[in-house]
């Protein structure tokens, strides 16, 4: 087999081979399709609170982000081929669970969440996940089983980079709203709107590095959004070398955002 050159190709390998798999129905679910059509509760909420007109992420975008995030973070800690392995499918399987619990919305006050129920038949994240669990294939199971152990034990560098860009990748992502839909947005509304994500203080907790706090400081800032927002990244005034740069780069600007089908607004 030729060898990987990235934690997002690993990613987008895993996904193309559980395109088929599902839970038995009727009618079935499959595992992927599903992902793709459920929403990021956060923006779900507070995009039609605030009435923005603008489609919402999907937890399938999200999954595939965090892998394109992975490759862009990837040299601030020393993992091995083996960890960039399991990293990859901590990223792929860390949100199965979600297919029978929906997406519970996080940092989101009472206000905004008051009447929007969280579809999905199960609670336990546990439970769904032995269901999930029974529905793939033997070979599949042992890697989710393997990578949802690795995820309960936060002291091993797979899963303290994983938590980084779990974590890092909300804020960037309004970041990328703002790139995708600069000609939709009415700015003052918008940063109203999610100015959760700019004040979240878990986006920090788990950084691994000087480098990646300073950068994700940098992109909490609404004034830093707003300057963004008029005049790109050429108005920023950020080092070409600096992390910020290269997300904002290799990032926000470069990968393209998955959205669910349902029309929003």
């Amino acid at each position: 087999m030729e060898q990987d050159t990235s934690i997002g190709e690993r990613v987008e390998r895993t996904i193309d081979e559980l395109g088929e798999v599902a839970l038995p129905g009727p009618p079935p679910v499959h595992l992927i399709g599903q992902l793709d059509q459920l929403p990021r509760s956060g923006k779900l909420v507070r995009i039609e609170k605030y009435a923005l007109g603008l489609p919402v992420q999907s937890v399938g975008d999200h999954v595939r982000a965090l892998g394109s995030l992975a490759d862009v973070l990837q040299d601030q800690a020393d993992l091995s081929d083996t960890d960039e392995a399991l990293l990859a499918d901590c990223i792929v399987f860390h949100d199965f669970a979600e297919v029978l619990t929906g997406d519970p919305p996080d940092y989101t006050p009472e206000t905004l969440t008051a009447g929007i129920l969280v579809a999905g038949a199960l609670e336990s994240e546990t439970e769904a996940n032995a269901v999930i669990a029974s529905a793939l294939p033997t070979e599949m199971r042992q890697r989710f089983e393997a990578s949802i152990q690795v995820l309960e034990n936060s002291e091993n560098p797979v899963t303290e980079f994983f938590q980084m860009v779990d974590k890092a990748e909300p804020i960037l992502s309004i970041w990328r709203y703002l790139h995708a839909f600069h000609d939709r947005i009415e700015i003052d509304r918008f940063i109203e709107a999610m100015d959760d994500f700019f004040t979240n203080p878990r986006t920090l907790q788990k950084s691994i590095s000087a480098q990646v706090t300073e950068a994700l400081i940098f992109f909490l800032s609404a004034d830093n959004a707003r300057s963004y927002y008029a005049n790109g990244i050429d108005g920023l005034h950020l080092e070409p070398s600096s992390l910020g740069h290269t997300l904002l780069s290799r990032f926000i600007e470069h990968v393209p955002m998955r959205f669910i089908r349902t029309k929003v607004g």
